[in-house]
């Protein structure tokens, strides 16, 4: 019966392809939409239109910092953040890594409370992040998130040090990380902890959403996409940890799981 279906529908195929690039081509002009763009050194700058207007120039100022402190780490970002730095107004977290726009996504809360030191260190784990990702290394699993925290953490002190050796005063930043890094525990990097942490993310984007009148189209769209996304984490965190990890990228699409063995051969980037 399913091969039947399948036949039957074969001839919708090509405009079921149209209909797709379509829906994809509406949701990125959509975004650009939404967000002022600019360069600074070459670098991609980005904001969200609710953000603040002061929030560029926070990320400006970080970039400068990276610039003068580390310029290796400052050469790599072009190529390694080719979607740029977003400010974002609707992210839960702190910062994050764009995996789909590789991109350095920092809320706007943090451009405003945050100091350039502490944007510069943001920036600089969201880049070790791009660089794994780059590399070969997904983010599935607890215990391999953990590793990756680590590395990314450690990148920060290397960071912090340099600022340290060129500032006295940023010297608690050292010790403040190597604390970090002791708190990262796979507890902390579960499925369920994950889950929560998307939950809170989509609900402050329905409320920005509601607050400027957005259809109520939009708000049902990303209800639903809330909604498969939860369901196919539930299914993946139902698969056993021995089976391959070719069963477990139906769910989950890492980037060559099969290097994560070698995770632990690997000096920090």
């Amino acid at each position: 019966m399913r091969d039947l279906l399948s036949i039957l529908t074969l001839p919708f195929a090509p405009l079921r392809w149209l209909l797709n690039r379509l829906r994809v081509w509406i949701r990125d002009k959509a975004w650009e939409f939404m967000h002022d763009k600019s360069e600074h050194n070459g670098i991609l700058l980005l904001r969200h239109f609710k953000a603040p207007k002061g929030s560029m120039s926070a990320t400006r100022e970080a970039l400068d910092r990276i610039a003068e402190v580390d310029p290796v780490s400052f050469a790599k970002i072009p190529r390694l953040l080719p979607g740029g730095i977003i400010a974002d107004a609707t992210g839960y977290s702190a910062a994050w890594y764009s995996v789909r726009r590789k991109a350095c996504v920092i809320g706007a809360k943090t451009l405003e409370t945050y100091d350039t030191d502490d944007i510069a260190l943001s920036i600089v784990h969201e880049l070790c992040h791009a660089r794994l990702f780059a590399a070969g290394f997904g983010y599935d699993g607890a215990k391999f998130r953990v590793r990756i925290e680590k590395i990314c953490v450690r990148r920060e002190i290397a960071f912090a040090r340099k600022l340290e050796a060129r500032d006295v005063e940023t010297g608690f930043y050292t010790e403040w990380l190597n604390e970090k890094v002791k708190g990262i525990v796979p507890e902390n990097y579960t499925e369920e902890s994950f889950q929560k942490r998307h939950r809170r993310e989509h609900l402050q984007k329905l409320r920005l959403l509601k607050r400027v009148n957005a259809p109520a189209c939009l708000r049902r769209r990303i209800v639903l996409k809330t909604r498969r996304r939860f369901q196919r984490q539930r299914q993946l965190a139902e698969i056993p940890a021995e089976q391959p990890k070719d069963v477990r990228t139906k769910l989950q699409n890492p980037a060559a799981p099969s290097l994560t063995t070698r995770l632990t051969h690997r000096s920090p980037p």
